[in-house]
């Protein structure tokens, strides 16, 4: 990616351009406008660069070229890099997901003792074979999150009823897999979401270290009672072998790798648990929170008259539990500097529907109109005190649905399937904890209403 006035001169060529004209149509002095043209000054905002782009006359890629040039010269090639890959992220985590099925065709005892294979076709028919006769067994795998079509393996099994216990162990290098789209962290968390998001007792691992420096030209495996499966970098060259005595090295190799490997930390949470869970975690530690749409949002503007209407004829236990999270959550944040986003429209949708957010998941009950509008006054009042942070829109490609709460130390992001059903992920791997962290806390200035904007629009809604 390359800086503003790089881009400029490319979108610009070909283009009439006066500067003194230019200048005046940007409201800006001709010295200043020609020092920011020429890579002597940085753009003094995104406003400025936006009227520029609507001189020129450019076609929209062309402007969200010299928009993203922009931000990119303001805080930095690595900076920008490492926040448009969580953009890229949440725009194609789904990706991971296909429709290629897979079924049983013969047992790992039929085959010969010594066996190769060289298409990766076949060699991902061997390895589902292989499911079926781990039963309880755990299958280990030394294997990188890239190995292609393994989440159609996992969930090809699960949907023959199986229940796998798996246990990974992968290499990230982040000199060979960071570029300009993608950020090695997230794109293993992208190719293994799709088997967290099913049954099969998934625990991985993780080390930052190239993995093709064992037993070259063979360096990964995977490995089961039932044998041993020698896989080359290619994906495509693989030897099956069924001898003891190598199955014993082999275990004894993954095991002291994952003895010196670190938990990649994610994992599946039930929708009932993330309550319960962020109660315990919140009550015992001192950490500022930053959420998108989540929990901490609505409960800190309620009160227990409120949370009784909400939950009428709900479990007593509920509404004891939800009372105790909503002290929790308000405490927290007065205690805690913290950061609420949410958007203007899903304000709106409270206003219109009564409900917003998790609360609609919980309860099929609804805030009346006189209700809603007492929360919409607390928060205007809360406003800055909380921490709440109103957004003009959705950004970064981020699906209108999804919600994350993070911490320095542990978050939450709801995701959905293929078959848009939502699925709760709990994260504690903290590299992409302050990645999401780090995202959400440096929201583009445009995309952002001021307090007092934000305000404004609220008190609008009440009149």
């Amino acid at each position: 990616m390359k800086e503003f006035a790089e881009v400029y001169e490319e979108v610009s060529q070909g283009k009439s351009v006066r500067v003194y004209e230019m200048a005046d149509f940007c409201q800006i002095a001709p010295q200043s406008l020609y020092q920011i043209l020429n890579g002597k000054r940085k753009p003094t905002s995104g406003d400025l660069v936006l009227r520029i782009a609507e001189y020129l006359q450019l076609r929209p890629k062309e402007r969200e070229k010299l928009v993203n040039s922009y931000f990119m010269t303001i805080i930095g090639k690595d900076v920008y890099i490492r926040r448009k890959s969580v953009t890229n992220f949440f725009d194609s985590y789904k990706e991971g997901i296909g429709d290629l099925r897979f079924f049983r065709t013969s047992t790992i005892e039929e085959l010969p003792n010594l066996m190769t294979i060289s298409n990766t076709l076949d060699l991902a028919q061997l390895v589902y074979n292989m499911f079926f006769e781990t039963k309880k067994e755990v299958l280990c795998m030394y294997l990188p999150s890239t190995f292609p079509i393994l989440a159609n393996l996992v969930r090809s099994y699960e949907k023959e009823g199986g229940q796998l216990h798996i246990e990974h162990i992968f290499g990230i290098n982040r000199q060979k897999q960071d570029t300009e789209l993608e950020n090695s962290t997230l794109r293993t968390l992208q190719n293994l979401i799709p088997i967290y998001m099913g049954t099969t007792d998934f625990k991985s691992y993780y080390f930052y270290e190239d993995m093709d420096s064992f037993m070259y030209p063979f360096p990964y495996y995977i490995l089961s009672h039932a044998g041993l499966i020698q896989i080359a970098s290619d994906f495509k060259n693989a030897i099956l072998i069924k001898d003891e005595k190598i199955q014993s090295l082999y275990y004894a190799h993954f095991n002291a790798q994952r003895k010196y490997s670190t938990p990649f930390n994610v994992e599946l949470t039930k929708s009932n648990q993330i309550m319960k869970n962020s109660l315990y975690y919140w009550q015992n530690n001192q950490e500022s929170v930053v959420s998108y749409r989540y929990y901490p949002f609505l409960y800190p503007l309620l009160d227990e008259e409120l949370l009784k209407e909400t939950t009428m004829g709900m479990d007593p236990d509920f509404l004891a539990e939800s009372i105790e999270y909503m002290d929790c959550v308000r405490a927290k944040l007065e205690a805690y500097p913290s950061k609420l986003l949410f958007t203007f429209e899903g304000i709106q949708k409270f206003m219109k529907f009564g409900y917003l957010g998790d609360i609609d998941s919980m309860t099929e009950n609804t805030f009346n109109l006189r209700d809603r509008k007492e929360i919409i006054g607390r928060l205007i009042d809360k406003y800055d005190e909380y921490g709440y942070v109103m957004l003009k829109g959705m950004f970064g490609g981020i699906d209108p649905l999804i919600q994350l709460m993070v911490t320095p130390s542990r978050g939450y992001v709801q995701i959905f399937n293929e078959h848009k059903q939502s699925v709760f992920l709990g994260i504690r791997n903290e590299k992409v904890l302050f990645l999401f962290k780090d995202y959400l806390e440096n929201i583009p200035e445009n995309l952002v209403y001021t307090p007092q904007e934000a305000k404004q629009l609220l008190k609008r809604l009440l009149e």
